[in-house]
């Protein structure tokens, strides 16, 4: 996922209504011009309609875009089930989970 040259763009993964399944062996690289730069993987942040329970997020690495220099999370939450987060190769500025 190279979001570099993106404009206006959003989350790199977006799970709305919570989901399951995996994600990994992935790279992620923010760019300058998003619209929400608050979250690289977002996770029910419209409703809970579906449960997370399980999801499974791992051997991914995450950066930005060469001059993009900000704090953020990884992985924002808004949900109440357990996730497994582990083996994430994460930049500077990144924290790897945020509760919402």
């Amino acid at each position: 996922f190279d979001d570099t040259h993106g404009r206006a763009t959003n989350y790199m993964i977006d799970l709305p209504a919570g989901a399951t399944g995996v994600i990994s062996g992935n790279i992620f690289v923010q760019g300058k011009n998003k619209e929400n730069w608050s979250a690289f993987i977002a996770v029910a942040a419209e409703d809970i309609l579906n449960s997370s329970a399980g999801l499974n997020i791992h051997s991914n690495k995450a950066g930005f875009a060469k001059g993009v220099q900000r704090k953020t999370w990884f992985v924002a939450d808004w949900g109440s089930d357990p996730l497994r987060i582990a083996n994430n190769s994460l930049a500077p500025g990144l924290t790897r989970y945020h509760k919402r």
